[in-house]
């Protein structure tokens, strides 16, 4: 069920005695909604081609990669976590870049180390790897803070 804005007089009105148990988890999230607009932080995780586009991992992922320019993908799940921030968990696998991973505040970017086991090939043990393109001429990641 998606989460609903709802006006503060029914969010009052809901909250205002609670002894039946009558708040249920999604009037709780509604609830986070309506009071911070922007959302709240979030995890948003971006699966490398190398896994294989079949790989449960891959087809569950909120950004699949094609093995291109996947910095296109990275940037939007970044882009995609709101004025709270968050996390933008990068699977196991290669992600091959064209250009730069732009950070931004409140950012955690979490690949999936060195050794851990691919649950899809439970023999293949490797962590994640970016590599940038032959001949970009530019940073893997770049701060535009100042």
């Amino acid at each position: 069920m998606p989460d609903t804005a709802r006006l503060v007089a029914a969010l009052q009105t809901l909250l205002a005695d609670n002894s039946v148990g009558a708040i249920s988890p999604q009037d709780v999230r509604d609830f986070l909604v309506s009071v911070h607009p922007g959302g709240r932080s979030a995890t948003k995780v971006v699966a490398s081609s190398s896994l294989g586009v079949t790989s449960q991992r891959y087809v569950q992922a909120d950004y699949q990669c094609d093995g291109v320019a996947d910095e296109v993908q990275i940037n939007a799940a970044i882009a995609s976590l709101g004025v709270f921030g968050g996390v933008v968990e990068l699977t196991e696998g290669t992600f091959n870049l064209a250009a730069s991973i732009t950070p931004v505040s409140q950012l955690w970017l979490r690949g999936a180390g060195h050794g851990v086991d691919n649950i899809d090939s439970p023999t293949t043990f490797y962590g994640t790897v970016l590599i940038l393109s032959a001949n970009a001429n530019t940073s893997v990641i770049a701060s535009t803070s100042t």
